[in-house]
């Protein structure tokens, strides 16, 4: 499911999008950050980049990996 973020993101998507972030960071993921990324960095990364934000990879949450959604 694709959703629209309003802009500016809200307090709440950055948190989400920030916990997806290092959680796919934690679990080895190839997405340009090294293990221990704080969920703070992570959250900035995130707001400073979502003003021009492309898909270029698909991360998907450690609990919803292997249930046939991608």
């Amino acid at each position: 499911m694709i959703v629209t973020l309003q802009r500016p993101p809200a307090a709440s998507d950055l948190e989400q999008l920030a916990q997806l972030l290092t959680d796919a960071v934690d679990s080895g993921a190839g997405v340009s950050f090294m293990r221990g990324l704080s969920p703070d960095t992570a959250r900035e990364w995130w707001r400073t980049m979502l003003e021009r934000a492309d898909v270029a990879k698909l991360i998907v949450h450690r609990r919803a990996r292997r249930h046939g959604v991608g």
